[in-house]
């Protein structure tokens, strides 16, 4: 990787890995059944409006 940050000794670059821990894994789960459980019972959420649409994410 040629990026100008790789190039500086005052920076340090390390990888993102913040939600691989064993909470982090747990809370993605139980949010992604809330999501799926509430979104077939016809309560969306994480709904984003456009002018003219509206898109359930």
């Amino acid at each position: 990787m040629n990026h100008i940050l790789m190039r500086l000794k005052n920076v340090f670059i390390t990888p993102h890995s913040a939600f691989d821990t064993n909470e982090a894994v747990e809370r993605i789960l139980i949010t992604t059944v809330e999501n799926i459980t509430n979104y077939m019972a016809g309560h969306a959420q994480n709904v984003v409006s456009f002018s003219n649409q509206t898109i359930t994410v």
